[in-house]
């Protein structure tokens, strides 16, 4: 880097906004594969980072093949993983294929360049989240309308019977 360039921990000129492509490590031909951006998907405002903001800004993909690559990724959670349940508690082998489908070369071969094909994981931990959260909050609806149900009939038979 030359005097008076400025980048940030994430590889970025901050005056920019534009993130360097990987180089080839030292005593390689191969490029390092790409780094997962700091923080959280899905949390810009907290440290975090929007895949899609990180995707087309920094690595020029398109919207359109930034959507197509998110369809296509809940689709096959939908298929292969259970909804109901966050990232951590699936099972790693179902993420892993998930992730090699989506690298092979009839879909998005560039996903080889991301190191732990992390834009893949970062789009499975958004879907998943909110499913999860969703399943939670209708669970909880469930359980209060059946508490309401059960108190509702507990004050009716308290009223009916008669007093000792």
């Amino acid at each position: 880097m030359r005097q008076g360039d400025h980048q940030n921990s994430r590889g970025a000129d901050p005056r920019k906004g534009v993130r360097f492509m990987p180089l080839p490590t030292p005593g390689s031909s191969q490029p390092q594969k790409i780094p997962k951006p700091l923080g959280e998907p899905g949390r810009p405002g907290s440290g975090g980072h929007c895949i899609e903001s990180v995707l087309i800004n920094d690595y020029r993909w398109s919207k359109h093949d930034v959507d197509a690559l998110t369809e296509n990724v809940r689709a096959e959670a939908r298929h292969r993983l259970d909804m109901t349940v966050s990232f951590r508690n699936q099972k790693k082998d179902s993420i892993s294929k998930i992730c090699d489908k989506m690298m092979m070369e009839e879909h998005w071969p560039q996903l080889r360049d991301y190191n732990d094909c992390w834009p893949v994981r970062s789009i499975l931990k958004l879907a998943l989240k909110y499913g999860a959260e969703a399943s939670r909050r209708t669970n909880m609806k469930e359980t209060n309308k059946r508490l309401h149900k059960a108190l509702r009939g507990s004050e009716a038979r308290s009223t009916t019977s008669p007093e000792i």
